[in-house]
């Protein structure tokens, strides 16, 4: 279940930049499969060969918590995302998230990242409606003046991925390449645990939500040397496929 539109973001969603003060609720994390401390070593398999990266950003705009009976009544075969961010968060497809009050299941907290570099870290805490969930909703939107960590990642300034880097013909041959979208890009993704077992009920106050996202793959069947929006929307695609939502408690 996919969603891909282009957004745009309100003045009240920019003062947030800082992850709010710790409270009771769900604790919400964002982490990267096997983190490196930078891209340089990293080598990444493509349609066209093999690929490098000097830079890799992308920015973060919310994570929801979606209730099973949303998921169970919105499926793939059905209405899909746009309808379970209409029923869960009160939002149309060309909102998505941006509405002037965050939904009670939603975190919102614009911020920009490395792809693959870093340790986990902590975008908030939430404290949800007392029902039972199974999935949550994983959402990225281009960066703005109040987006976290934007000073460090100006390449991702009013853009939701920002990727520089080389790629390998087959034949050997290197060439350069640029992928730059501000398009928006989410996914509903089915809860799990630790072990790898769907989880579905209720998450008590001190429970814990991980995305790890594995991004290894994001340029899998992807073919690096053809231009325009749909190879970065592929590239969003391909990460999104390979994030998984982990509880704890």
């Amino acid at each position: 279940m996919i969603l891909a539109a282009g957004l745009l973001v309100p003045a009240a969603a920019a003062a947030q930049q800082d992850p709010p003060p710790a409270t009771p609720g769900i604790v919400i994390k964002l982490a990267w499969k096997d983190p490196v401390p930078d891209l340089s070593g990293v080598e990444f398999d493509s349609a066209t060969g093999p690929v490098r990266l000097d830079r890799a950003a992308i920015t973060i705009f919310s994570i929801a918590l979606v209730p099973c009976e949303e998921t169970s009544r919105n499926t793939p075969r059905n209405t899909g995302a746009p309808a379970i961010l209409h029923a869960v968060l009160g939002i149309s497809r060309a909102e998505a998230g941006h509405g002037g009050t965050p939904s009670p299941f939603q975190l919102v907290h614009s911020a920009a990242e490395t792809i693959g570099v870093g340790e986990a870290w902590t975008a908030g805490t939430i404290n949800l409606p007392d029902v039972e969930y199974c999935a949550a909703h994983y959402l990225v939107v281009r960066a703005f003046s109040g987006s976290r960590a934007i000073e460090t990642h100006p390449e991702v300034r009013g853009l939701t991925l920002a990727l520089d880097g080389s790629v390998r013909d087959r034949g050997g041959k290197s060439m350069r390449f640029r992928i730059l979208t501000p398009e928006a890009h989410g996914r509903v993704i089915p809860l799990t645990t630790n072990e790898g077992k769907p989880f579905r009920g209720r998450l008590p106050n001190g429970a814990v939500l991980t995305l790890i996202r594995d991004f290894r793959f994001i340029f899998r069947e992807l073919d690096v040397s053809r231009r325009g929006a749909e190879t970065a929307r592929q590239v969003l695609r391909n990460l999104m496929k390979h994030t998984v939502a982990e509880v704890q408690f």
